[in-house]
C-alpha cells in the first residue's frame, strides 16, 4: 500500500495565493484560475477540488501539488484497499468528526488520512490510545467525503 502515498513532499512554499501557485507549478493556465474562481465564488468549495471538476488537473496533479505545498505526503483513496482490521481501530464516529481514515497499520505505526493533518489534537490522542505512533498523510475533503459514504 505505501506505493500509493506520494512522498515527492518539500518545504512548503511561502505564502502565496494558491491559484497562482497552481499557475507557477504550471498545472493551468490564467484564465482556467480566474474561470475556477468564479464557479468557487458562485458555489463555494476548495479551489483544487473546482479545478478537477472543472477536468483541469487530474486527481494525482492535485495530490502531488498538495504535498508539495504543504510538505506531507498524501495518498489517493480511489487507489487503496483498506483492510476492515484498520478500520476498525477507530470509531467510526470519531472518523467522521475528526475527518480522518486509518489507511494501515504495522505493530508500532498507523498511517492516518488526514484532511487536516495538522491536528495534533487528535494525532496526540490516536497515539496516547492506540499506543501506536501516528504517521498523517493528507486527503483533499473531497477524499474523505466520498469515503464517509461507503463506511
Amino acid at each position: 500500500m505505501a506505493e500509493n502515498i506520494d512522498h515527492r513532499a518539500t518545504k512548503p512554499a511561502g505564502k502565496r495565493r494558491i491559484g497562482d501557485s497552481f499557475i507557477d507549478s504550471k498545472l493551468i493556465t490564467k484564465e482556467q484560475l480566474r474561470q475556477a474562481l468564479t464557479k468557487q465564488t458562485q458555489t463555494g468549495g476548495q479551489l483544487g477540488s473546482i479545478l478537477l471538476e472543472l477536468g483541469y488537473i487530474d486527481i494525482d496533479d492535485l495530490l502531488a501539488f498538495l504535498s508539495r505545498q504543504s510538505g506531507i505526503p498524501t495518498v489517493n483513496l480511489f487507489k487503496i484497499d483498506i483492510e476492515k482490521p484498520i478500520l476498525d481501530l477507530i470509531p467510526r464516529e470519531k472518523i467522521f468528526n475528526a475527518k480522518i481514515l486509518p489507511v494501515s497499520a504495522d505493530q508500532t505505526t498507523l498511517t492516518l488520512a488526514m484532511v487536516n493533518p495538522n491536528d495534533f489534537e487528535i494525532i496526540s490522542e490516536l497515539e496516547f490510545s492506540l499506543g501506536k505512533n501516528i504517521k498523517p498523510v493528507m486527503i483533499p475533503s473531497f477524499m474523505m467525503e466520498a469515503a464517509r459514504k461507503i463506511l
